[in-house]
């Protein structure tokens, strides 16, 4: 049972960044020395906090290809691994994949440039996005493929996500 308790903002530059709280089952157990030490160790958490961050973007954006800001191949094959562990352990019942694949693309970047093919690139990567849920992965495989991977997706959903948006 809690009786005592104590709270102390996480602050950084004037912004409260988090609270640290301490809770107690003994009455009056908090002094004021005690919140002088946690205003110190306060400090220490916002900087431990923000190397998590930093830590966490820096993971981001290895497993992102900049320009589409799809997932890379890296990540995919991982997180396909992951899925077919959970098909194999029961806990999915299903899985399906679905590859798309820019036809001639190449002629775009030839007869407007390779900027011209990057934004086209770019507007066609959001299109898999349209339809994928949190739970589904998209990704770049290659110069102008997709892939995505559709956990508990049915054959026969995928195919026809595949014929509407494909």
């Amino acid at each position: 049972e809690v009786v005592s308790a104590i709270t102390v903002p996480i602050i950084r530059n004037a912004k409260t960044e988090g609270y640290l709280i301490l809770t107690s089952g003994c009455k009056n157990i908090f002094q004021t020395v005690d919140m002088n030490i946690l205003e110190i160790l306060t400090g220490y958490f916002y900087i431990s906090l923000e190397k998590a961050r930093y830590y966490e973007n820096t993971i981001e954006k290895s497993e992102r290809f900049g320009l589409t800001n799809l997932h890379n191949n890296g990540y995919r094959v991982t997180k396909l691994n992951n899925e077919m562990n959970e098909l194999h352990t029961g806990k999915i019942e299903e899985i399906s994949v679905i590859m798309l694949d820019i036809d001639h693309f190449k002629r775009i970047n030839e007869t407007y440039g390779q900027e011209s093919g990057n934004d086209i690139l770019i507007k066609l990567a959001e299109l898999p996005r349209l339809f994928a849920s949190p739970e589904d992965t998209v990704a770049r495989y290659g110069g102008v493929e997709f892939v995505i991977v559709l956990p508990g997706c049915s054959i026969e959903r995928a195919r026809n996500l595949a014929e509407k948006y494909g």
